[in-house]
């Protein structure tokens, strides 16, 4: 996919892959944790090697711009998992037998967030995952910090207005107990979806269902909720409205 200015498209080299590492170091873990130096200075772990890397070139400047990894459940070896089972239980839905795409490391670099960049990659995820018949959006989505106490009023209001249904069991997996929530009017609804990440909101855009339970991701620097998109049963005004983009 491409537009004037960018390029969406999978990495194709080692070159790619090397700027995609450094991006993911650079504008997201030390931007959620910046006591986790890495020497190298790249971010790359063992799910990337069976993982796809979808990036955003910007066509002037050569750099990657935008980036999200990506992992098949069709491509999945028996020995292998998705990334958010190490948070989650999602063993139901697994077992459902329709085709499934986690997304993960989501990043834009700073200077492109807010712009066209996260719109061309959504474009791109949703034409790719209606053509080859993925049913199933998957993937965590983060708070900044590891207080989940301060995000209280937010955890509260996804798991009350867009919980995940519960015939799946999609449990936390967190050492710690579980929250405490709280009900429907003792937060203003307007004002805590304006506190929610920017990553959070575009995937409530798409029509995702949330958990209603956290993980706590000590070494990252982040508090999680599980992210499930349904292409059956999503928001279809925002998918037309992005296809024409």
């Amino acid at each position: 996919m491409k537009d004037s200015r960018f390029t969406v498209c999978f990495a194709k080299d080692s070159d790619d892959l090397e700027k995609v590492y450094k991006l993911r170091y650079d504008d997201l873990i030390l931007e959620y944790n910046e006591d986790a130096q890495i020497d190298c200075g790249y971010d790359k772990n063992v799910y990337d090697d069976y993982a796809d890397h979808l990036i955003v070139k910007d066509n002037q400047t050569k750099e990657i711009v935008g980036y999200y990894r990506m992992i098949r459940s069709d491509v999945l070896a028996a020995n292998q998992k998705f990334i958010c089972e190490e948070e989650f239980n999602i063993q139901k839905l697994l077992k459902s037998g329709d085709k499934i795409c986690e997304f993960s490391r989501a990043v834009i670099k700073k200077d492109h967030r807010g712009g066209v960049v996260i719109v061309l990659l959504w474009k791109f995820i949703l034409e790719y995952m209606k053509t080859n018949g993925y049913r199933y959006l998957i993937g965590d989505a983060s708070f900044f910090g590891t207080d989940r106490d301060i995000y209280v009023k937010e955890i509260s209001y996804l798991a009350n207005n867009f919980p995940i249904d519960e015939k799946w069991g999609i449990t936390s997996l967190d050492t710690l107990p579980p929250m405490k929530l709280l009900s429907e009017g003792e937060y203003d609804n307007d004002e805590t979806f304006k506190n929610l990440p920017p990553l959070i909101k575009g995937y409530l855009n798409v029509g995702a269902r949330v958990s209603t339970q956290t993980f706590t991701d000590f070494p990252f620097g982040s508090v999680d909720v599980f992210i499930l998109v349904d292409l059956e049963n999503c928001n279809q005004n925002f998918l037309e409205k992005i296809s024409k983009f």
